[in-house]
C-alpha cells in the first residue's frame, strides 16, 4: 500500500468514524467481509463528501467494480441508403 492509499485510508476511517462510530483500518485494509460490511453502510447513510472519498479508496483498494456500458451499436451506412433519395 503507498503512502496515497494511507492517507486516504486515514481520511476516510475519521470522516466514516463520525457516521458509523470505530472503524479498524486494519481491517478495511486487509479484511474484504468487513470492508464490504463498511462500504455498505456508508453507501446507505452517507453524505455526498463521504460517498465520494469511499470510491476513490475503493479503486485504490481494487475493490470497485467497473461497470461497462453496452457499446453503442453502430450504424450499418451500405443499408441505411438502400433505395436511394427517391426510397
Amino acid at each position: 500500500m503507498n503512502n496515497d492509499t494511507m492517507l486516504l485510508l486515514a481520511r476516510f476511517t475519521i470522516q466514516a468514524r463520525k457516521l458509523i462510530g470505530a472503524i479498524d483500518s486494519n481491517l478495511l485494509a486487509n479484511d474484504e467481509a468487513y470492508r464490504n460490511e463498511i462500504f455498505k453502510r456508508i453507501d446507505a447513510e452517507a453524505e455526498e463528501d463521504l460517498l465520494l472519498l469511499s470510491l476513490t479508496l475503493r479503486s485504490k483498494l481494487g475493490t470497485l467494480v467497473s461497470i461497462e456500458e453496452p457499446a453503442a451499436k453502430a450504424d450499418n451506412v451500405v443499408d441505411k441508403y438502400k433505395f436511394g433519395a427517391r426510397g
